[in-house]
């Protein structure tokens, strides 16, 4: 069998479980930011035989995530995952109701909801916020919920 001497294909680097690369050649990089660790873009990348990829890059593709989700390389590196995505919406504390702007990436804390209370004096009852004019300050919170109902 007759071996063409020219080729118009790119070479493609094989990596092996550690990552490094057996052969040169061409490998897809999917990049996550260092600090974040949200996935940045997809890039290829020339590998020398004996090669790692990129730092904070990876050889695994990432399934996209559904909507309000972001996509992050888990924290062992070990592979994406998607976390929630609040980044732009507005949460309350439910300690004071102190309003702030999310820009983070994972669950909400449960210290805090996305739900606004109507007053700056409302009071959360682990469901809601309840109107603090209308609570029994000797009563716990759960024993009002009655008296508001009304």
């Amino acid at each position: 069998m007759i071996k063409n001497k020219y080729s118009t294909d790119f070479a493609n680097a094989a990596l092996d479980e550690q990552g490094v690369a057996q052969h040169s050649g061409w490998a897809v990089a999917y990049c996550s930011h260092p600090v974040t660790r949200e996935y940045l873009c997809a890039t290829m990348e020339f590998l020398c035989a004996g090669v790692r990829l990129p730092a904070f890059s990876y050889g695994d593709k990432p399934v996209l995530p559904g909507k309000n989700m972001a996509l992050v390389r888990s924290l062992d590196g070990a592979h994406w995952e998607a976390v929630a995505d609040l980044r732009g919406q507005t949460a309350y504390r439910i300690s004071d109701g102190v309003m702030i702007r999310i820009d983070f990436l994972t669950e909400l804390p449960p210290s805090m909801t996305l739900l606004a209370p109507l007053k700056s004096t409302d009071l959360w009852d682990g469901d809601r916020w309840m109107d603090a004019s209308l609570v029994t300050p000797h009563l716990p919170l759960a024993a009002n919920l009655p008296l508001l109902l009304k």
